[in-house]
């Protein structure tokens, strides 16, 4: 995936009135090293509870002067070890007492400039391996004063998520055996970090491979990441593919699909007919959002 600056003059109706960031490095002394290394903790939320956020996980870490609003730290690679542990490529991210924090993930070294230019984002075509599916989920934060003893960065979910459950009355057709394909979606747009804003490019428009999170028997649950984006129609075409069947089948379509919003249609199979059985829009936070836990030693 190849992210592009795109000059922000062309989206400026995107970016509201505020300070414009400095990316200067050589702004603002580095403090001491801390012993541990930063003291950074990823975790996820889970049906109300903590679970460490996956090994391997990524993120772009800057942290701003909230006065002088200069660049401390831009686009630091953050790499996520056992039990949700940041293994850092870089030096000890230092700032002020003052310091802002903005974080995203999955980390991209073409974002340096992210705070302050629009960039190029596009979900990924063929999502159904694992690695492609969590490439396409864009997260981010905005910025967060830091706070004593601890302050929790949020990272919340840019794109949209589909879901689709998938139910069959038919003992012949084995569901553990299925793909399903999103039809004509629109794919790529443009982000701008500090002020959360997306806006999506309508020329990126292609199909979009599900990623089966669960399949049995009689029952599959199959998800996409898509940008922000209007319906060009009132259904939503699903191309499903069952052992060597092949269906085209249209369910209803909301208006759009939001930015942090999770979309789950339910559909079951009976002979050779498919029928819809309702769709639930929610907030995008079954899987939890994505929470950084900072060591005030960070900011001194």
């Amino acid at each position: 995936m190849k992210l592009i600056k795109v000059p922000i003059i062309v989206f400026g109706l995107l970016l509201s009135s505020g300070i414009v960031l400095s990316c200067r490095k050589e702004s603002l002394p580095d403090g001491p090293a801390d012993e541990k290394g930063g003291g950074l903790v990823f975790r996820v939320e889970s049906e109300g509870y903590e679970i460490p956020l996956r090994k391997d996980a990524t993120a772009g870490v800057f942290v701003l002067d909230s006065e002088s609003y200069e660049s401390v730290r831009s686009n630091a690679f953050v790499l996520v070890g056992d039990n949700g542990e940041a293994v850092q490529e870089e030096d000890t991210l230092l700032g002020p007492d003052r310091a802002m924090i903005y974080a995203y993930s999955p980390y991209s070294s073409a974002w340096a400039d992210a705070l302050d230019s629009v960039m190029e984002f596009s979900v990924k075509e063929d999502q159904s391996a694992e690695l492609s599916y969590v490439e396409s989920d864009l997260m981010w934060s905005a910025g967060v004063a830091v706070q004593h003893p601890l302050t929790q960065v949020v990272l919340s979910h840019a794109m949209a998520r589909i879901m689709i459950h998938m139910t069959s009355h038919d003992s012949e057709k084995d569901m553990r055996d299925v793909q399903i394909m999103l039809g004509e979606m629109r794919t790529g747009g443009y982000v701008y970090l500090r002020e959360q804003e997306v806006q999506t490019d309508t020329s990126s428009v292609s199909d979009i491979i599900c990623h089966v999170m669960e399949s049995v028997d009689r029952r599959t649950s199959i998800v996409a990441v898509v940008p922000p984006q209007k319906t060009a129609s009132d259904s939503l075409v699903l191309k499903i593919r069952i052992g060597d069947s092949v269906y085209d089948y249209e369910v209803p379509a909301t208006e759009g699909f939001e930015g942090g919003r999770q979309y789950v249609y339910a559909v079951h199979m009976a002979d050779e007919d498919f029928v819809f059985d309702g769709c639930t829009v929610s907030d995008w936070t079954d899987d939890g959002n994505f929470v950084i836990d900072m060591d005030p030693s960070l900011f001194r």
